[in-house]
C-alpha cells in the first residue's frame, strides 16, 4: 500500500485505543499518526465505560481494544461501532491480547474482528499489521467479495440467490468458515435443522471457537428442547465470549430447568457487567436467583441463601409480587425475623396496601395467639383485604371452636370473593 493510499484510507478516520498499559496506548497512538490517522482525531483511554461513551458521542472507525479490561471484555464494543458503519470496508476493529486463547476467540470472531495481536509486539509490528488489514479493506480478497454479495442478497431475502453465492465461495478459500457459516444459517431459517447443523460442524472443523456457528448451533439445540446438550454448549460459549443480554437469559432459564443452581451466581456476576440490562433479563435473574436461594435453604447454607434472596430484590426493583415470594419461603422455613426484614423493604408507596398487610398477617399467625389471628384475620376480611391465604388461616382457626354461624359466614364470603376456589371452601361448611 502506497502512502497515498494510507492517507486516502485513514485521513478523515476517528481512532480510539482502549487498553490498561499507558505505555502501550502511547505506542499505538504514534502508529496511529504514522499512518496518517490525525493526532486529534485519536483518543486514548484505559477505562471501558468512558470508551463507551466516547464511542456513543463520537463514532470512531477505528477501535483497537485489549482484550479484556478491568473485567470488562473489548470484544463487547463490536455492536457499538456496527450501529454507525454498515460496510466493512469503513471499519477497523482490532485486538491485542497478552493470552493465546484470548487471540484464538478474538481470530473466531470473523467478520467482527478483523485482527488480533499478541503481546508484547513493536511499533513497526503492529504498523505492519493495521496496514495489512487496510490493504485488505481496500483490495478485498474474492472470497471476501462472494461472502458480501451473499449477504446482500440475503438482506433483500433472496436467500436462493445467496446460498449460490456461499457455495461459490467454499471453493475460493481454503478456510471458507464464513460461507459454511452462511449457509448453516440459511438452512435454520428455513426449519431444516439437521443440514443447518451439518453446516455449522463443518465451520467449526476449521474454526472451533467461531461464535456465530457455536450460537447457531446452541440455538437449535434449545429449539429441539434438548436442554441439557443446549446447557453444555451454553456453558462452553461463556468460557470464551462476552453474552449477550439475550443469550445470558437463556443461560439462565436453562441453569433452572437442568438444576445447576451452583451456576446462577457466575451468570449473576455476567450481568452486572452488561451495559443494557432489559426488564425481560432483570426478571428472569432474579426469578433464577431466588429459585437458587432455595435450593440452598433446602441445603442449610443459609446465609448465602438470603444474600441471592437480596440480590434478586434490588434487581427486581423491590418488586410487591417478588418480595411476596421470598417471605413466603422465609415463613415456611421458620426464618420470621427474615421475613420482617423483607417487609420493611417494600416502597413506601406499597406499605399500607392490601398485599403488605397479607403479608404482615402471614408473619404475625406464626407469633400469636389463635385470638389475635382470628381478630387480625377478621378486620382484613371485613375491609376486603383479605387474600385466599387470609381467609384459609380463619376458618382452620375457626374450625378448632364452636362458632359455627361465623365459619358458615366467613365460608360463604370466601366463596363469594375468590370462586375459583369455591370447592376449597365449600369443605369448611358445617355437616
Amino acid at each position: 500500500m502506497t502512502e497515498d493510499q494510507n492517507l486516502i484510507f485513514f485521513a478523515d478516520k476517528k481512532a480510539l485505543v482502549l487498553d490498561k498499559s499507558s505505555s502501550i496506548r502511547s505506542m499505538l497512538e504514534r502508529v496511529l499518526t504514522n499512518i496518517g490517522v490525525e493526532k486529534a482525531n485519536i483518543i486514548s483511554l484505559k477505562n471501558y465505560d468512558h470508551a463507551v461513551d466516547y464511542i456513543k458521542n463520537h463514532k470512531p472507525e477505528i477501535i483497537i481494544s485489549d482484550f479484556e479490561v478491568h473485567d470488562r471484555y473489548g470484544l463487547d464494543l463490536i455492536p457499538y461501532i456496527n450501529e454507525y458503519v454498515e460496510s466493512p470496508f469503513e471499519k477497523i476493529f482490532v485486538v491485542v491480547t497478552e493470552n493465546a486463547t484470548d487471540s484464538s476467540v478474538a481470530d473466531a470472531a470473523e467478520e467482527e474482528v478483523d485482527g488480533y495481536l499478541l503481546k508484547p509486539f513493536s511499533s513497526e509490528q503492529f504498523e505492519a499489521y493495521l496496514l495489512s488489514i487496510a490493504q485488505r479493506k481496500m483490495n478485498p480478497s474474492e472470497y471476501t467479495k462472494t461472502i458480501l454479495k451473499g449477504r446482500r442478497f440475503l438482506e433483500a431475502e433472496k436467500s436462493k440467490d445467496a446460498r449460490a453465492q456461499f457455495l461459490i465461495a467454499i471453493n475460493q478459500s481454503d478456510k471458507p468458515t464464513l460461507a459454511y457459516y452462511y449457509l448453516g444459517k440459511i438452512a435454520h431459517d428455513q426449519g431444516q435443522l439437521d443440514e443447518a447443523l451439518e453446516y455449522y460442524q463443518k465451520a467449526l472443523g476449521l474454526t472451533p471457537l467461531h461464535f456465530k456457528c457455536l450460537v447457531g448451533d446452541f440455538i437449535i439445540h434449545l429449539e429441539q428442547k434438548k436442554n441439557e446438550l443446549a446447557y453444555k454448549k451454553i456453558s462452553h460459549i461463556s468460557q470464551y465470549y462476552p453474552l449477550s443480554p439475550q443469550l445470558l437469559k437463556f443461560a439462565l432459564l436453562l441453569c433452572i430447568t437442568t438444576y445447576q443452581y451452583k451456576d446462577v451466581e457466575r451468570y449473576f456476576d455476567r450481568y452486572m457487567k452488561l451495559d443494557r440490562k432489559p426488564d425481560d433479563l432483570k426478571k428472569v435473574v432474579s426469578q433464577a436467583l431466588l429459585t437458587s436461594g432455595i435450593d440452598l435453604l433446602n441445603n442449610d447454607n443459609t446465609e448465602e441463601a438470603l444474600s441471592y434472596f437480596l440480590k434478586g430484590a434490588v434487581i427486581n426493583g423491590r418488586t410487591v409480587e417478588y418480595l411476596n415470594k421470598v417471605i413466603d419461603v422465609l415463613i415456611k422455613n421458620d426464618m420470621l425475623d427474615d421475613a420482617d426484614r423483607y417487609i420493611g423493604m417494600f416502597e413506601p408507596d406499597d406499605v399500607g396496601g392490601a398485599q403488605y398487610k397479607q403479608l404482615l398477617f402471614k408473619i404475625s399467625a406464626e407469633r400469636n395467639t389463635y385470638d389475635q389471628v382470628l381478630e387480625e384475620g377478621k378486620k382484613l376480611i371485613n375491609s376486603g383485604e383479605a387474600n385466599p391465604d387470609v381467609f384459609i388461616k380463619v376458618l382452620d382457626i375457626l374450625t378448632t371452636t364452636k362458632n359455627e354461624k361465623m365459619l358458615e359466614s366467613i365460608a360463604y364470603k370466601a366463596m363469594d370473593q375468590f370462586p375459583n376456589y369455591r370447592d376449597l371452601f365449600k369443605n369448611y361448611l358445617p355437616e
